[in-house]
């Protein structure tokens, strides 16, 4: 019988999430070992030499003999090993890394004006004024097709309608101008894996950021 796959990072949404919402879609049997029950992240420090993992970081990713880092690279592997949500073609391939580029920088632009406390007035006002050009853009794009990368679901969706959740608790009416993304994250939210996973206790709305956040930050 195979061991138990483990995941560890901190006990809040951000780059864990995509990955808990791709574990419980492919039915993965996982437990997570959630780190940052102190301010500064003494809980995770004084183990993370002894894990294992040759570049150890968080998220970590321990399946049988695959021991991984990287956000992308952990959701690479499981739809690799799990022959769902990857590309099948070299085109398709090229273009999920050129969507993960693009999802990762646009939601490092969010989380910079959600960390930025000195001047967060100012970030927040050119985070608002950038933000319907770049939304315009993945409109257009899903106009011709139901996921990110064609028809069907790959592993890119799940960083993108994680951000864009997120996104909507912080700026609750952000995608009413977006009716074609708003329409793609209801059909992510009403996958059934996906909301039985969010039915149960194992997922938690907040926090979202760590605590030093200007939102999201709070534990529910």
């Amino acid at each position: 019988m195979s061991s138990k796959v483990i995941l560890g990072y901190w006990n809040i949404r951000a780059n864990g999430e995509p990955i808990r919402l791709m574990l419980n879609y492919l039915g993965v049997d996982y437990t997570e070992v959630n780190y940052y029950k102190t301010d500064d992240k003494s809980d995770w420090l004084a183990v993370k030499e002894s894990v294992g993992i040759p570049f150890p970081n968080l998220p970590y990713l321990i399946d049988e003999d695959v021991k991984l880092t990287e956000s992308y690279a952990i959701m690479r592997h499981l739809a690799r090993k799990h022959g769902k949500l990857y590309p099948e073609t070299d085109t398709e391939n090229r273009f999920c890394d050129q969507l993960q580029g693009i999802i990762y920088d646009f939601r490092s632009t969010y989380t910079k004006t959600l960390y930025d406390r000195d001047t967060h007035d100012e970030s927040k006002a050119q985070f608002l004024a950038e933000f319907p050009g770049k939304m315009s853009k993945f409109e257009k794009h899903l106009s011709s097709r139901k996921w990110l990368a064609g028809n069907r679901l790959m592993y890119v969706d799940f960083m993108f309608a994680e951000f864009l959740s997120c996104l909507q608790l912080w700026l609750p009416s952000c995608l009413e101008p977006f009716p074609i993304a708003s329409q793609y994250l209801k059909t992510f939210d009403s996958l059934e894996p996906i909301a039985s996973y969010r039915s149960t206790k194992r997922f938690r709305q907040l926090p979202i950021l760590r605590k030093v956040a200007v939102f999201g930050g709070q534990f529910e």
